[in-house]
């Protein structure tokens, strides 16, 4: 987080590389083979570590363009189960199954290797993860009208939604012309993400808390 503050993209990604690869030689991201070896804390903070890493891989995508360092095949990936008390490990579960889906946007249409895709392929790929999110919003338990209007909403709350509607946008903005309706969302969704945003600006910091979105 700090070298993506302070330093530039090339120095971030750097950084980054160097300890997403540590996390991968020590056995981070397994941190489930651990169970009977190490207290149900040390593997708790190994899957929380597990999963922050992968969710600034994503990040990072956007922002330097490069593929994923940290693949969703590395990661062990917990059944998510919304509590109605917030939590850190909630949390961070929430986020990598949305990076999750980030993923696979990313390498199916904006990575190098991408090959051109006729109408129904991409209003097919579309319609599948449009789907994928909708369980995703779901399962995280998070009521999106009720974030959209409730001022009081934490900003935690808030980021997750914006992070949402941002993944929304990368799916459909590069197809805005395709004749199929899905994609004809574009700035309805954009308007609602922005008015999110200066809810997020303008409300009290969630200590601990640090938002990172896509460019």
């Amino acid at each position: 987080m700090v070298a993506q503050e302070h330093f530039s993209i090339g120095v971030s990604e750097t950084l980054f590389s160097l300890a997403a690869r540590c996390a991968k030689l020590t056995g981070i991201h397994q941190w489930q083979s651990f169970q009977g070896h190490l207290s149900d804390e040390d593997i708790r903070e190994r899957q929380k570590t597990s999963y922050c890493l992968y969710t600034i891989d994503k990040a990072l995508c956007w922002t330097a363009g490069l593929s994923p360092n940290i693949p969703a095949s590395d990661i062990n990936f917990e059944s998510y189960v919304a509590s109605s008390e917030a939590s850190l490990a909630s949390s961070l579960i929430a986020k990598s199954e949305l990076a999750k889906i980030e993923e696979a946007i990313y390498l199916e249409i904006y990575a190098n290797q991408v090959k051109p895709k006729n109408e129904d392929e991409i209003r097919g790929f579309a319609t599948m993860t449009l789907s994928k999110l909708q369980i995703w919003l779901t399962n995280s338990g998070m009521d999106f009208d009720i974030v959209q209007t409730l001022p009081e909403t934490s900003a935690s709350k808030l980021h997750l939604a914006i992070r949402y509607l941002n993944v929304q946008l990368l799916l459909i903005w590069p197809h805005q012309h395709h004749p199929d309706t899905i994609f004809q969302r574009c700035q309805e969704v954009a308007r609602m993400c922005m008015k999110l945003v200066l809810s997020l600006w303008n409300s009290p910091p969630d200590k601990g808390k640090h938002a990172v979105f896509p460019s």
